[in-house]
């Protein structure tokens, strides 16, 4: 997490309490976290801040370029930021899993930016379906 805090004071941001909490919430949490969950990770830890201290902190962490947002199935997500990958999510418990993909849609990504010249700066994919439990 050093490396964290070197890059966000580099960028003239300061470490304060909160959003140590909030780093140590993305660094325990490997898949995406919704608004709901990080307010619950951060009263665990006894902090009590108001919706626009959350999603203030939020929004420095994504300009430091630490953590993402993401949308999936029309909802608002965070993730740290990291190995680019892509989502399962369960139509009954709305349970969301992260899938690596390794190289394959690079391929067709590179194919898809020769054939359409056409310079493609992201790409979103999520499958949906159900899981075993709810299956």
């Amino acid at each position: 997490m050093d490396i964290i805090f070197d890059k966000i004071r580099e960028s003239g941001g300061r470490i304060t309490a909160i959003k140590k909490a909030l780093l140590e919430c993305f660094s325990e949490n490997h898949c995406i976290l919704s608004f709901k969950e990080i307010s619950g990770f951060l009263e665990k830890k006894n902090f009590k801040p108001n919706r626009s201290t959350i999603y203030r902190e939020l929004d420095l962490l994504r300009k430091f370029n630490v953590i993402e947002k993401k949308e999936i199935s029309g909802k608002s997500f965070y993730e740290k930021k990291g190995k680019h990958h892509h989502h399962i999510v369960c139509v009954k418990c709305k349970k969301i899993e992260p899938v690596l993909m390794d190289n394959f849609l690079e391929k067709i990504e590179k194919d898809i930016s020769r054939e359409k010249d056409f310079l493609i700066l992201n790409h979103n994919l999520e499958f949906i379906g159900k899981c075993k439990k709810c299956n």
